[in-house]
C-alpha cells in the first residue's frame, strides 16, 4: 500500500515580550528545536515603521501621501508602530469625530491639532474597555452574561440573550 506522510504544521503567534525564558511555551520551542523529526521557523515581527505608517494611512484614506504626512506621523508616535494600536486609533478617531469624511470635497478631513491631543490607551484592554462602554446598555447585558458560558457561546444562546 501506499504510506501515508507523517506531517503536522503548528501554526502560533505570541508577544515576545510577554514569553520569559522560563516560559512553558519556550520549552515547548526548545524541545521542538532540539527534535530531529521537527524543522522550526520561526519569524519575529516588529511594529510598523513610520513609513509604513504613512504609506497604510495614505492608502486606506485614498488619499495622498503629501496630505497624510502629518497625520500619519502622528499616528505613528502614538501607536509606537503596533498595528493594532493604528487601527484602534484611526477607529477612535472617527468614533470621537475628530476625523469625519466630507462628501462635498470627496475626501477625509481632520484636524492635527485634535488628532495630536487624543491620548492613547495603554493595553489592548483599556481600547477594548472604552469601546465596550459605548455599546447600548442593553448589549452591554448580553454581553456580560454571554462572557460567563467561556469562550465560545452557542448562537441559540446569543440568540435568547437578544431576543431573537
Amino acid at each position: 500500500g501506499q504510506e501515508t506522510p507523517q506531517c503536522l504544521i503548528v501554526l502560533g503567534a505570541y508577544r515576545s515580550n510577554e514569553v520569559h525564558s522560563d516560559h512553558m511555551l519556550n520549552h515547548y520551542i526548545e524541545s521542538f528545536q532540539s527534535s530531529a523529526s521537527a524543522r522550526v521557523t520561526t519569524f519575529n515581527l516588529e511594529g510598523l515603521t513610520e513609513s509604513h505608517t504613512i504609506d497604510l494611512i495614505s492608502d486606506s484614506l485614498k488619499l495622498p501621501i503629501r496630505w497624510t504626512r502629518s497625520l500619519a506621523s502622528t499616528v505613528h508616535k502614538k501607536s509606537l508602530g503596533n498595528p493594532f494600536f493604528v487601527k484602534m486609533f484611526m477607529s477612535s478617531l472617527l468614533d470621537d469625530h475628530k476625523q469625519s469624511y466630507s462628501l462635498r470635497d470627496r475626501c477625509w478631513k481632520w484636524d492635527i491639532d485634535d488628532v495630536k491631543g487624543v491620548g492613547i490607551e495603554e493595553t489592548v484592554a483599556t481600547m477594548m474597555s472604552k469601546r465596550i462602554s459605548r455599546l447600548p446598555v442593553a448589549v452591554i447585558e448580553a454581553l456580560i452574561v454571554a462572557s460567563c458560558f467561556g469562550v465560545r457561546v452557542d448562537k441559540g444562546v446569543i440568540c435568547s440573550l437578544s431576543g431573537f
